[in-house]
């Protein structure tokens, strides 16, 4: 085979919002210059920059080549690993067609941001009603999945709070409403 690329056997990784770096070599291993067209199949294509996807390689040289991988800050971008093919394909007429594959891993990291509503704002106690319906819209604005105990205080512990669940799990880009009951402790 006259062209040649062989990435690193570990994953990249990349913070979400942030960016990996992918540098391989493109070695003509014929005994003719090169054409050579590079690109990266499985990820989304907005995650990848290819500075330059088309060069030429003299016999017998290598062509370093860098890709940037950016998932961007988003529940979309799932935290877990993305499998990818590097496809390399030869262009020039001594070698047209050939194409050299090779897969890789973009191991994305979790990020969590978490967003909580309640509503009403307010509550009251009166002689005829002695408890308050909440409820609680928690949001997660992350990119994993999170698993979350339920639990309410106040400053002076005044209050029992009444979770209909105890804990909730709650998928990224994802919200659920929770409904709280709160009653007084003591009456005056």
């Amino acid at each position: 085979m006259a062209i040649s690329a062989t990435l690193p056997s570990e994953a990249l990784v990349a913070e979400p919002g942030g960016s990996a770096t992918l540098a391989f070599d493109v070695r003509n291993e014929g005994a003719e210059p090169e054409e050579v067209e590079v690109s990266l199949e499985g990820l989304d294509p907005e995650w990848v920059a290819l500075p330059q996807p088309m060069f030429s390689i003299r016999p017998g040289e290598s062509e370093r080549v860098v890709v940037l991988l950016r998932p961007p800050r988003t529940s979309e971008s799932a935290a877990g690993d993305y499998p990818f093919l590097l496809r390399v394909r030869s262009l020039g007429q001594s070698q047209m067609g050939q194409t050299e594959t090779e897969t890789g891993i973009l191991r994305v990291r979790p990020y969590h941001h978490l967003s909580l509503e309640i509503s009403p704002r307010k509550g009251f106690i009166t002689s005829t009603r002695n408890a308050n319906m909440f409820q609680i819209t928690v949001a997660n604005l992350g990119n994993a999945e999170q698993t979350l105990q339920l639990s309410g205080s106040d400053p002076e512990d005044a209050c029992a709070y009444d979770f209909d669940r105890d804990s909730i799990t709650i998928g990224p880009g994802m919200q659920d409403v929770v409904p709280v009951r709160v009653n007084p402790k003591h009456r005056s």
